[in-house]
């Protein structure tokens, strides 16, 4: 285990950050991480970002959802052909051509 090089206003700064429950300094990270801070920039590194498509004509989120909770743009879902036979209370798999999240709030 590695050993932490801290000064007492790094110790004082995270001690703050964490009564208040705020983040640290970011110049805390390699110091409380140092092995982390060898294998990545940890400098250039911005926050965890989640990946997105972005295309022309792409709808906000907020815009989804209100159409979905509106009933506006949903339709029920509709079986278009079943492979094997299923009861009305068994498991189905569907496949469901459209927005995921629409789908996924209605």
């Amino acid at each position: 285990m590695v050993k932490l090089n801290l000064t007492e206003e790094d110790k004082a700064g995270l001690i703050e950050a964490i009564n208040k429950g705020v983040e640290p300094k970011p110049d805390l990270l390699p110091k409380l991480f140092p092995g982390m801070a060898e294998k990545f920039d940890v400098q250039a590194l911005d926050r965890a970002k989640i990946p997105t498509l972005e295309y022309a004509g792409k709808r906000s989120k907020a815009a989804i959802l209100a159409e979905a909770h509106a009933g506006i743009g949903a339709a029920p879902l509709q079986t278009v052909r079943c492979l094997g036979e299923t009861k009305n209370d068994e498991w189905k798999n569907l496949i469901v051509q459209g927005d995921n999240l629409q789908f996924l709030k209605t």
